[in-house]
C-alpha cells in the first residue's frame, strides 16, 4: 500500500473573510496516520472516532493562484479541535518480543504507550501470528525467569520469541502534534473560533 502524506495550511478570519498565513511543516505530521484519522477518519487502521470526517474545502474557501488541491481535503477550526474530547481510548493490539515485555508491562502499558519496539496490528492488513506465544504462557517463562537470574540478561531462546500484546491509548497520544504545537502556534494569531486548519491528503 501506498504512503499518504498531508499538506497542512492555515487561516485567521478577517473582515473580508479567510486569510491564509504560513504553511505549518512539522515531521510529526509526516505519514502519522493516527493523527489522520482523529482529524479526519483518513488511513484509520484501528477504530477511531474522528473529530470530523472528510468534508471538503470549507464552502467560503478563497483559492488563491498558487492552490494545487488535487486530493481529498477538510478543515478543522481550533476550537473544534480543542473542543475534542482527547480523553477517549481507542484498543490496539501488536507483536512485541519477550525480551522487552517487563518493561512494556511495568512501565508504557499503564500510561497506554507502547514499546517502540511493539509492532502495531492494523486493522486489514494480515500478519503471520503462528510464530506468537499465547500472552499468559510467556509472561509467566518470562516473569519466572527474571525472579530466578536477578541482574543477568535475558537469554536468546527467550528473548526473542513473539507475543501479542493489548492495550487502552487515549487520543491525546495521537493528537500530540495539534494539542502541543500547531494549537500554540495559532493562538498567537487570533481568538479559537477566527483560526481554522484546511489540509490536503495525498
Amino acid at each position: 500500500m501506498m504512503g499518504c502524506s498531508m499538506e497542512l495550511w492555515a487561516e485567521v478570519r478577517a473582515t473580508d473573510g479567510w486569510n491564509k498565513t504560513a504553511a505549518f511543516v512539522h515531521d510529526d505530521l509526516f505519514q502519522n496516520y493516527d493523527c489522520f484519522a482523529v482529524m479526519a477518519g483518513v488511513r484509520d487502521y484501528h477504530g477511531y472516532e474522528p473529530i470530523f470526517r472528510l468534508r471538503g474545502a470549507p464552502p467560503d474557501y478563497r483559492p488563491c493562484e498558487y492552490d494545487d488541491v488535487r486530493g481529498p481535503t477538510s478543515w478543522l477550526t481550533a476550537a473544534e479541535i480543542m473542543a475534542f474530547d482527547w480523553t477517549k481510548m481507542v484498543h490496539k493490539t501488536g507483536i512485541l518480543k519477550a525480551l522487552f515485555l517487563p518493561y512494556w508491562w511495568k512501565y508504557n502499558r499503564p500510561c497506554g504507550r507502547p514499546d517502540s519496539e511493539v509492532t502495531e496490528i492494523r486493522q486489514g492488513e494480515s500478519y503471520d501470528l503462528g510464530g506468537c506465544r499465547p500472552f499468559d504462557d510467556i509472561f509467566a517463562e518470562v516473569e519466572a525467569w527474571e525472579q530466578n537470574n536477578p541482574g543477568r540478561s535475558m537469554p536468546k531462546s527467550l528473548g526473542e520469541q513473539k507475543v501479542v500484546i493489548e492495550w487502552d491509548e487515549p487520543y491525546s497520544i495521537a493528537g500530540q502534534y495539534l494539542l502541543t504545537t500547531l494549537l500554540p502556534q495559532m493562538w498567537r494569531l487570533g481568538k479559537p473560533d477566527d483560526l481554522r486548519i484546511v489540509f490536503e491528503f495525498s
